[in-house]
């Protein structure tokens, strides 16, 4: 998002935000909502009765999807003056983290991974703790992390589980811990 789409989003959360009053709207936070996971939860939200959807992602939602939401918007998780506008803006009850970086394309920009992938997580828990002090109430934080975007611990590791593919369950022992991991 550039700095003028930035101003924009502020200044017409803060003209919303004005018109609500002090009391926020509680709101479900989906990241990564244009893809293809965050595209069946939101329908799946919706369909359930959820209205209180606000979705964000990198890219603009398709019209069907924007219309299944209360609000959307275009930014990144590591944009924390967005993140602290949304906070200001709405009671967070739910986050559901679905960005990230693949695999995939992490492997050529190994930095900028380690900004999304972990810094924006980070920036989402902050939120979500400074939202469950704000309102006296815990909230739900649902990371479906995959192996896709942070990968097997180590190259032994990697090397036990084979190749992994969508349509084969992988069980890998967890080193000397004796956990066991289903990948």
């Amino acid at each position: 998002m550039t700095a003028t789409e930035t101003s924009e989003v502020m200044a017409a959360s803060q003209s919303a935000s004005s018109e609500r009053g002090v009391r926020r709207d509680v709101a479900t936070l989906v990241t990564g909502a244009g893809g293809e996971v965050g595209h069946g939860l939101i329908a799946a939200l919706h369909a359930a009765g959820r209205k209180d959807i606000i979705a964000i992602d990198i890219r603009a939602l398709d019209d069907r999807q924007r219309a299944l939401c209360r609000e959307t918007y275009v930014g990144d998780i590591c944009e924390t003056a967005l993140l602290g506008r949304l906070e200001s803006m709405y009671e967070i009850t739910e986050v559901y983290h679905l960005a990230a970086l693949l695999s995939t394309r992490t492997e050529f920009v190994p930095e900028t991974a380690h900004s999304v992938n972990v810094g924006g997580m980070f920036n989402l828990l902050r939120l979500a703790a400074d939202q469950a002090r704000s309102h006296g109430k815990r909230v739900r934080f649902m990371f479906p992390s995959s192996i896709a975007v942070y990968g097997l611990a180590d190259l032994m590791t990697k090397k036990r589980a084979g190749a992994i593919g969508e349509r084969r369950p992988h069980r890998v022992e967890a080193g000397d811990r004796g956990r066991r991991l289903d990948i």
